[in-house]
């Protein structure tokens, strides 16, 4: 009977463990508040928000988070989603194409009169 060599913990490489931030440091970290000033709380409910949304996604998407010790935890995979999810598009140079306009069938336009009217069909006498 062969005998199947198996892979030790030790055989491979340690597991890197991300950076964790609470949400203080999680609203500084993506730019919403000013580090300096201690009293900035611009940003937290934003993120407690996301976090709170509900799981049918009615209102969006959750953001990612973790919950340790009773306090909302985001990790730095976590704060980059949260980045690109909400990231404005870039503008695309150039014009918009002209779409024709669609004709509408038995209305015609006078040029005095700017209100469109259907066709009357001309009286037939039996």
């Amino acid at each position: 009977m062969a005998q199947v060599q198996q892979k030790s913990d030790r055989d491979s490489p340690p597991a890197a463990l991300e950076g964790f931030y609470n949400i203080k440091k999680a609203a500084i970290r993506l730019g919403l508040n000013d580090g300096t000033d201690p009293k900035d709380e611009s940003g937290h409910r934003w993120l407690r928000d996301g976090c709170n949304r509900p799981i049918d996604g009615s209102k969006g998407p959750q953001f990612p988070h973790r919950r340790m010790c009773g306090q909302l935890i985001f990790s730095d995979s976590d704060l980059a989603w949260i980045t690109e999810e909400h990231r404005n598009p870039t503008a695309k140079p150039g014009r918009k194409p002209k779409t024709p306009a669609k004709a509408e069938e038995n209305v015609s336009v006078k040029p005095s009169d700017p209100r469109p009217r259907p066709h009357r069909a001309p009286d037939r006498c039996p």
